[in-house]
């Protein structure tokens, strides 16, 4: 998903009024296990500093990864996130990750399953 289209989905994600202290949007390859109600309860891993090294330092980031719907605005317009599910996550626990933009919730719960 281009991260245009990241930020048009994140702008429509914003203006609706879920009762989460913060909402993210993560991209992943396939639905999985998720629907909406549903509690993430894995936590996303560190991949260091090159996504193309194809490695996992083994660092757990204490929650599952997503982008800041409320800041993806800030993202840049060039380059993309790999993957075919869009998950609309709500969160009343969540964090900084490393990446701009990037939020750690904890145990967060889908509000959407969108599959592009």
């Amino acid at each position: 998903m281009k991260l245009t289209e990241i930020k048009a989905l994140a702008e429509r994600v914003t203006r609706a009024d879920y009762d989460y202290d913060s909402i993210g949007i993560r991209i992943q390859d396939a639905v999985y296990d998720a629907q909406t109600g549903s509690v993430l309860d894995h936590e996303s891993r560190n991949f260091g500093g090159d996504f193309g090294c194809g490695q996992e330092d083994g660092e757990r980031l204490g929650g599952v990864s997503a982008i800041d719907a409320t800041t993806a605005k800030y993202l840049s317009d060039y380059g993309s996130y790999q993957g075919n599910v869009a998950l609309i996550l709500g969160s009343n626990s969540a964090s900084s990750g490393y990446d701009p933009e990037e939020l750690i919730m904890e145990t967060p719960v889908v509000i959407d399953v969108i599959k592009i």
